[in-house]
Parts: structure tokens; sequence; C-alpha cells
């Protein structure tokens, strides 16, 4: 509500509209009524009868002279920053600060930085490491998220951990690297995954897991080492190792494959690390045989082993 102007107030305001009268004249008429704001072209209305005073004294820093106030406004310089004491300044906000003396207004807090939700502050303290402040006069830095982390001060925004690690809590300066037999294949992640069976990750900070090579193998989810397959086994698909057939074999572990038992010798069972020779009287012509076979008619085997039959001499059967 808008009082009504006294005939005083009213030839002040016609004074102070500059019709040939020094503002000398106008401060030493109108003090105890009115005050004149000229940075802004606005002359607020004060009732200034009671506070007539021309030793004002500057406002502090973390302050600032409001002089919309008639203990500010009311001040013969009042655009300097001054007020009647310094009681009578205001403080600055939450998310805003002032360094100088004499100030009408505070200055805003930049991003990577805050107020720690203080008023009266003379400056911006910076986001300390895991926290940021991505807005002009922020109150208070906020922890960064999970998965993210700021390993700096008066940081804007936190940074995704990168591939290899992991942040699982608030307010992180850096991130962890994922334990061996894990891994961690995306950006900001919160944990890392068990490599799965059939790999292996035998360091620290794995992006990715890596397959057991043929003939190695492992079955459980974590792990940090591959097992070579013993003899008589062999692995293709890395999270098992299976028996060679019957007719086959593999002699040293870590074999990706088995080999078949050459002419001469047989395999009757699964999983072994050899072959059999043919007892006498009997052979194999073809790898990969399961039993052996009776020699020929006219053919003759007089001893055990990998030996084939031979033909009987001309006259013998």
């Amino acid at each position: 509500m808008v009082e009504r102007l006294s005939a005083l107030e009213l030839l002040c305001f016609y004074l102070s509209a500059g019709h040939g009268i020094s503002l000398a004249f106008v401060f030493t008429v109108c003090l105890t009524t009115l005050t004149f704001n000229y940075s802004d072209g606005f002359i607020p209305i004060l009732n200034c009868s009671s506070v007539l005073n021309v030793s004002c004294e500057l406002c502090k820093p973390g302050t600032f002279a409001n002089i919309s106030t008639v203990h500010c406004g009311c001040c013969q310089y009042s655009s300097h920053g001054v007020c009647v004491n310094a009681s009578s300044c205001t403080e600055c906000p939450v998310g805003e600060h002032q360094s100088r003396y004499g100030s009408l207004s505070c200055d805003i807090c930049p991003p990577g930085t805050s107020t720690n939700n203080q008023t009266h502050q003379e400056s911006c303290a910076k986001c300390s490491p895991g926290h940021y402040s991505n807005e002009n006069g922020s109150a208070y830095c906020s922890p960064c998220q999970e998965g993210y982390y700021s390993n700096q001060t008066g940081s804007a925004n936190c940074k995704a951990c990168p591939l290899g690690s992991f942040s699982n809590e608030t307010g992180s300066a850096q991130c962890n690297p994922c334990p061996e037999g894990y891994y961690s294949n995306h950006t900001g992640s919160t944990n890392c995954k068990a490599c799965p069976v059939g790999s292996f990750s035998n360091k620290t900070g794995s992006a990715q897991c890596t397959s057991c090579s043929p003939g190695y193998y492992n079955n459980e989810t974590g792990s940090t080492s591959c097992e070579p397959c013993g003899a008589g086994y062999y692995s293709f698909n890395t999270s098992e190792c299976l028996p060679c057939d019957a007719g086959s074999y593999s002699a040293a572990p870590g074999s990706s494959v088995c080999k078949q038992c050459p002419a001469g010798s047989h395999q009757p069972n699964t999983g072994q690390s050899g072959c059999e020779g043919c007892p006498a009287g009997s052979e194999t012509r073809v790898s990969g045989s399961v039993n052996c076979t009776g020699c020929l008619p006219g053919h003759y085997k007089n001893d055990s082993g990998f030996d084939v039959c031979q033909e009987c001499p001309i006259g013998k059967q």
C-alpha cells in the first residue's frame, strides 16, 4: 500500500528529478524524508525521519547494504554500500557470497562451489572430492551417485567409473578396480560381474574375461585360471573335459582332441591315455579300432602287440 505524500515529500521528488537544483541541496532538504537510488533509476519512498545519520558504516564482507530499508537507504551515501551500523547490513543468503566491503548485493557462487548451506559467507567453498555442484548459487555440494566419482576439488559434475572398475557407494573420490575373477564391461558400474564358467581373469581391473584355451577348463564362476584336462580327456568348449571315445586316446594333459589308435592296436574303453596291442592271432588294419579281429585265412601272428598278421609262407597255413 502506497502512503499519501506530504508537501515536503512532493517537493523532494520534484527537486530530485533534476529541475536545475544540485543534489547536495536535495540531500540537505530531503534526507529526513527520502533517499535516491540512481544506479537503477528507481527512487524508493522511505520515511527517513527516524534515521538521520550521515556517518553510516560500510557493510562488511559477507553482507550487503539493502537500500530498500531505512537503515541503509536513508544514509547520505547509500550507493556506497553503507548502513547505519554493521548490524543493519543484510547477510548474504546461502549460495551467495561477498568478499568486499561496501557492497549493494552479493555474488552468486559458480558451479563447483557452494556455501555449505551457510549464510554470511565471504567466499564460496570448492566442492570436495566425491562431491559436485552443477548449478549457480548452490547451497551445498551433492555426493556423486553410485557408479560415478570425482577425484578433484571444485567439480561441476561427476565422471562415470571407467571399464574394469566400479563404485558401490555415494560420494566416491575414486573407483575400485574389479578383483581377479571379475569384470566390468560398461562405464558407470556399481559392481563387477563374476567371470562365467569356461573363462577367467587373472588380473585386477578387467573389462572382460578370457576364455579357457582348448584342452583347459573351469567349471566355476569367478575363476582366476583354467585347469588342464587330464590324460584320456579333452576339451573344446572350455567348460568341461570329456573322455576320449573308445578307439581313441590322449596321452598328455591339456589335450584339445583325442588321437585315434593306430592300426595294429585297439582301445575298447573310454577315457584312456593309450591304446592296447592285439593279442596273438588277431589284428586291426584300420585306425580307431575298438576291438581286434582274427587273422585272415592264410595269415598268422605269433605274439601279442601292435603288429598286423603276416601272410603264411608258401606251403603253410
